[in-house]
């Protein structure tokens, strides 16, 4: 057996030289498996609805925001609406859509963590370590490509600052499960931001919100999705799932309102993923040889 360890490597150092030259791997891809996460007990959804602001996260292809972010969460009863808007590397103001959905079957029933779906982008894990609903958010997400790893965690926040006892709590609950935070990067948040010029209205509005949300009864959300459990048809429309590129100025910087919607350019990033994984599999007999 210890002899085809290095056979395993020739071919492992092979199947990433190939895969550089032909597709590219996407910088987030390393060796490894996920973490084994602990999630959040007793999550509830429909109090995690409202604002939120990206605070640091691990670079991500698959998010065309990269500066300015703000994410706006609905929850309908079986699924969870997400909006995201902020600039693009090149300063444009984008918006971003997708819905998540926790697992129908899943037992035990766990609302903490949900399945992503968006156009371009495979569906991925999203797994609520710990919030407390009206100023911060952890939220870790990884998936497994034979021997690779594509992890991505982030830190979120009911305002574009957040408090250093946040910050240490989340950033502790990762390392606690073995997770290397020295990954996350701050995004840019603040003063030059769009949403700035009627910051103090928005959060105004998010903290009524709140106190809405958290006044109410506890929700039960396992007997909620249950009941409500159906088969998408297919040709039902979840908005928003498209990305959207504006050149327009949005209505006072306001992260909420809404710019005219266009067709998503096609990312590469799936691409060269499903390329990486079939090179994989199609190597995967030489390699257990």
């Amino acid at each position: 057996m210890r002899g085809a360890s290095l056979p395993c490597a020739v071919v492992l150092a092979g199947v990433i030289a190939a895969a550089e030259g032909l597709f590219g791997i996407p910088e987030f891809l390393e060796l490894g498996g996920c973490a084994n996460v602990t999630l959040m007990e007793d999550f509830d959804p429909v109090k995690y609805q409202g604002l939120w602001f990206d605070i640091a996260s691990v670079p991500n292809e698959y998010q065309v925001t990269k500066q300015c972010i703000s994410q706006n969460y609905t929850w309908t009863g079986d699924e969870m609406r997400v909006v995201s808007r902020g600039l693009a590397e090149d300063g444009l103001k984008v918006r971003q859509g997708m819905y998540m959905v926790p697992e129908e079957f899943e037992e035990p029933f766990e609302p903490a963590h949900m399945t992503v779906i968006m156009d371009g982008m495979p569906e991925s894990p999203y797994d609520v370590i710990s919030t407390d609903y009206t100023t911060y958010s952890c939220v870790y997400s990884c998936l497994e490509y034979f021997g690779f790893r594509a992890e991505f965690f982030w830190l979120f926040s009911r305002t574009p600052w957040i408090s250093s006892w946040a910050r240490e709590t989340c950033q502790q609950d990762l390392e606690d499960m073995g997770i290397d935070t020295g990954k996350m990067l701050e995004v840019l948040q603040g003063e030059t931001c769009p949403y700035n010029t009627r910051l103090d209205a928005i959060l105004d509005e998010n903290r009524k919100l709140m106190r809405k949300l958290m006044s109410a009864a506890p929700s039960n959300v396992t007997t909620s999705f249950r009941r409500n459990e159906r088969v998408r048809p297919a040709d039902e429309v979840i908005t928003p799932r498209k990305t959207a590129r504006v050149d327009t100025p949005q209505k006072d910087g306001d992260p909420e309102a809404e710019p005219e919607v266009t067709d998503a350019a096609a990312t590469p990033t799936a691409t060269r993923l499903v390329c990486l994984l079939a090179l994989n599999v199609a190597l995967l007999p030489v390699v257990a040889r």
